[in-house]
């Protein structure tokens, strides 16, 4: 009734046949007069082994131990006639519908989630944050003290203060003394642990302020600027002159800036001003350029690990 390929050369052969795309499809065994073809083999074999597929022998021999096994058992139960009990035939009958239902639910939600997407990637959105830190890991009572902390500066908003004034005095992001929380206009996706921040921007109108949102490094509240047609990509290069802690360094590096942005102004080619000027070491000898960046490309930098969102 049985007989199967045990010799390892053998399963080399008929592996190295399927792999070379030959038009025969060799039967490996066959159980009760059935066939069992290589290509049948090999499909379940790596559908079931994901990425420890790995065709080494001891692998191939194990699992064509354990299918010809299967293929007995079932032959065994049809030869029982067990396939025309109707009370297993109604257990079967409930194991499809609930794969089947599994499968369409899911179905349903990643289209969803891809159309939503798609939709707000038509879409800029201008927004300005109030950033308390709290990682996603942190002691409740932590969590709690960081919740409680970005309701005060809610209310503080909602009783007049201007969320400028507050971001300026009270933001945990490090940028905020200078731009008063505005982050620019930013796109979906969002990096992952910020989708309830992505869904609550979306969803608001022009001018609302939202939270506490929780994302993975604290909790944020969010005013909401101004919307736009999303504006794609954009080709940039960049001249680099960084900022200092020390006011006097920093009135040297304005006037560096300066100076070079005169000499472009005079008609000074930009690679040799760049090559000059500029103090990324990186990208200087290439012109400055910095490839194509979207809505979401300069990095927000905050007290703990910096939301990688881009920005322009």
């Amino acid at each position: 009734m049985f007989k199967h390929l045990l010799a390892s050369a053998c399963l080399i052969m008929w592996f190295a046949a399927t792999l070379t795309a030959q038009s025969e499809d060799p039967i490996l065994f066959t159980v009760n007069g059935k066939p069992v073809t290589v290509s049948e083999f090999r499909y379940i074999y790596t559908k079931t082994n994901q990425d420890k597929a790995d065709f080494s022998e001891a692998s191939l021999r194990d699992y064509l131990d354990l299918y010809t096994k299967f293929k007995l058992k079932v032959q065994k139960a049809r030869d029982m006639r067990l396939d025309t009990v109707s009370s297993l035939n109604s257990e079967l009958d409930g194991y499809r519908r609930q794969l089947a239902n599994s499968y369409l639910v899911d179905k349903e939600v990643n289209e969803k989630l891809i159309q939503e997407t798609y939709e707000r990637m038509l879409q800029d959105v201008n927004v300005s944050h109030i950033f308390i830190a709290c990682d996603r890991n942190a002691k409740a009572a932590d969590s709690l003290q960081a919740y409680n902390r970005a309701l005060k500066l809610l209310a503080l908003i909602n009783s007049g203060t201007p969320f400028e004034t507050v971001a300026a005095d009270s933001s945990e992001d490090k940028s905020a003394k200078e731009n008063k929380g505005n982050l620019g206009f930013i796109t979906a996706m969002l990096p992952d642990g910020y989708y309830a921040m992505e869904k609550a921007i979306y969803a608001a109108s022009k001018g609302a302020v939202l939270g506490p949102i929780r994302s993975n490094t604290g909790y944020q509240l969010v005013r909401v600027n101004d919307f736009r047609p999303a504006r794609g990509e954009v080709e940039v290069a960049q001249i680099l002159i960084r900022r200092d802690k020390s006011p006097e360094k920093n009135t040297l590096q304005r006037m560096r800036i300066d100076s070079a942005y005169t000499l472009l102004k005079g008609g000074a080619k930009w690679d040799d001003v760049c090559a000059r000027y500029s103090e990324d070491k990186t990208t200087a000898p290439k012109g400055g350029y910095l490839g194509f960046l979207e809505s979401t490309a300069i990095s927000v930098h905050l007290k703990t690990p910096h939301l990688p969102w881009k920005r322009r």
